[in-house]
């Protein structure tokens, strides 16, 4: 009998390592989802503690804002204060030494109104006595209308600004202006038209 012949290895076709291919997926894919889950994890941690750390600066900023808020206020104030009460302290000094500065004043003020009394009076009576002496007017400052009588007199100056006719300066002299209106008056009594005798007038008729 003949021996059998070996058989001989089968080869492995690429559609026979499906079990291998799909465990190394299965493998990929938890490693993928662990790590993606673990930087997810890492990521949410940061995030609350760098929310933490933001609030907490932030919370600090306004904490000091508001101490140096409360610190200028202070001090200004504090100077407020401090100009006020220089101001009073001046203002008090000033007062004393006005009141000094009157305190010295006052007895020479009284004897130079004295003084100054005892003049005007001496003037005056040398003033009346000047006005009496040449026959001045001294009034008391109300309006009194010697102005106006003390002026010159206009009426002259206003009838002399015409001359005088030459007829009446000279006898022999005929007016040419009065011979003139003479004639006019003759030509209008002839017309009928001239000018009518006392009361027989338009208005001596009106009342009859």
């Amino acid at each position: 009998m003949r021996p059998r012949p070996r058989p001989r290895p089968r080869r492995r076709r690429p559609h026979d390592t499906h079990h291998i291919l799909n465990l190394d997926i299965d493998v990929i894919l938890f490693d993928f989802l662990l790590h993606f889950v673990v930087a997810h994890v890492c990521c949410v941690v940061l995030g609350a503690l760098r929310s933490d750390a933001l609030s907490f600066a932030d919370a600090r900023a306004r904490a000091v804002r508001r101490a140096r808020t409360h610190a200028r206020t202070r001090a200004r104030a504090r100077a407020r204060t401090h100009a006020r009460t220089r101001a009073r302290a001046r203002a008090r000094t000033r007062t004393s030494r006005a009141d000094d500065r009157d305190d010295e004043r006052r007895p020479a003020a009284a004897e130079h109104a004295a003084t100054m009394s005892k003049v005007m009076k001496t003037a005056q009576e040398i003033a009346v006595t000047a006005a009496r002496i040449f026959g001045h007017h001294i009034g008391n400052g109300l309006p009194s209308g010697r102005k106006v009588l003390r002026k010159r007199l206009l009426g002259p100056t206003f009838a002399a600004y015409y001359p005088e006719s030459m007829a009446k300066l000279d006898a022999l002299m005929v007016d040419p202006n009065e011979t003139r209106r003479v004639i006019k008056l003759e030509r209008l009594k002839r017309r009928g038209k001239g000018p009518p005798k006392k009361g027989e007038g338009k208005r001596a008729s009106k009342g009859k």
